[in-house]
């Protein structure tokens, strides 16, 4: 009887054993995935960081960029921290340096990309081309008291947002000789005591060409922009805004293709300048990278 009585016991221990251990590693495996996926986020981080430092606080190797093609040490600063060289960024761009790091054995994915939130004033010199004979492109003209806005393209159509402020003083917008705007096309001009915004929503269309003349009553030392987005949803691209037709405003270089929202990523924010011509222009930088 007490053997039997034994055996019961050894079957009772066990199976509130096997119990205990099944509850422990169901909430092991609840727990581990998101473990994983802190910890992926925590690397991802640490490369975006890093990135952001060689890059945007360092020159490189001066002697590839000057003289070679074959970039081991990528740095796109002037010389000063969160001072891009404009040019270092295009031939990078050109050459297709992509998926690179400091470590020439290592492919980091990573994305690089800018956004002017202001432009000073000063008179540029209208360009003997104009948008609609490239491929979608809008170009920012400072001419004297004014801001005029071309925009155009030779093949692909695109939706323009364009929100602009111009402190202490008042615009007066008005429709350019050449160039000329859809129905569908709106600008509104809102009056504030700081000043005045102009937004502008155009639909630009293969071989369109619209264009505005933004007129001031007292020209600020600055133009702040608000918003910019000028993409063809259909086609997934992003179409270039230029500052004259000489710096692009809204830029992007590293790895190609859309982010693996399944892997984990993290994305790092500065502020700085992009130098061209010895032109400075604030712009809010944002580096990703992910595993």
């Amino acid at each position: 009887m007490k053997k039997g009585q034994n055996t019961i016991e050894f079957i009772i221990v066990l199976l509130f054993f096997v119990i205990i251990t099944i509850i422990l590693m169901y909430s092991y495996l609840r727990l581990f995935p998101s473990e994983v996926s802190k910890s992926r986020e925590q690397i991802a981080c640490s490369q975006a960081e890093t990135i952001a430092i060689q890059f945007l606080e360092f020159q490189g190797n001066q002697t590839n960029w000057d003289s070679s093609t074959n970039l081991n040490v990528l740095g796109f600063s002037n010389g000063n921290k969160l001072e891009i060289d404009y040019n270092k960024i295009q031939r990078a761009k050109t050459l297709g340096y992509y998926n690179i790091s400091t470590d020439a054995n290592l492919s980091i994915p990573f994305r690089i990309s800018y956004s002017a939130y202001a432009i000073n004033t000063t008179n540029d010199t209208t360009p003997t081309t104009l948008p609609d004979q490239y491929d979608a492109r809008v170009f920012l003209l400072r001419q004297n008291d004014s801001l005029v806005v071309y925009a155009g393209s030779n093949s692909s159509g695109a939706d323009l947002t364009l929100n602009l402020f111009f402190p202490f003083t008042t615009i007066t917008a008005a429709d350019c000789d050449s160039g000329s705007r859809e129905i569908v096309d709106s600008n509104t001009t809102t009056t504030n005591s700081d000043g005045d915004t102009v937004k502008l929503n155009w639909l630009v269309n293969g071989g369109d060409l619209d264009c505005i003349n933004l007129t001031t009553t007292t020209l600020p030392q600055m133009i702040f922009i608000k918003d910019m987005y000028f993409k063809n949803t259909t086609l997934g691209k992003t179409f270039p805004i230029y500052l004259t037709n000489q710096t692009i405003l809204n830029n992007e270089f590293g790895s190609s293709g859309d982010t693996d929202k399944k892997k984990s990523f993290c994305e790092i924010e500065r502020t700085g300048l992009v130098e061209n011509s010895n032109e400075f222009v604030p712009v809010k930088i944002e580096v990703i990278s992910w595993r």
